[in-house]
């Protein structure tokens, strides 16, 4: 931030928190809100990032998280994959094996 936005923001604020601290003293809140709300001072803050390094970390993260969700998800199907037996012939496909076995 410059130094000559910082000083202007001190001189727009000083006077505000004065008024808005006189108000108080005297017992006057509702005053002292309204202005707040009128410099938007009182607003709630608005979800999200604000800062551009704030949102590129968090892009990057996010990219990060679904490339892990990828690489678990194709892990899965690979050792799915490997971890299948393979078909052994049933009994009735066999006939043959227990006629060589007997005879030779």
């Amino acid at each position: 931030m410059g130094t000559e936005k910082l000083a202007a923001e001190h001189t727009l604020v000083l006077p505000t928190d004065t008024t808005v601290n006189n108000a108080i003293l005297k017992g006057d809140g509702r005053l002292a809100l309204r202005l707040l709300e009128r410099l938007g001072i009182a607003d709630p803050p608005e979800p999200g990032f604000t800062e551009v390094e704030d949102l590129e970390t968090e892009q990057t993260l996010e990219r990060q998280r679904q490339q892990l969700a990828k690489r678990k998800e194709a892990e899965r199907i690979f050792w799915e994959n490997s971890m299948t037996l393979p078909e052994v012939p049933s009994a009735a496909e066999d006939t043959d094996f227990g006629a060589r076995g007997a005879g030779g």
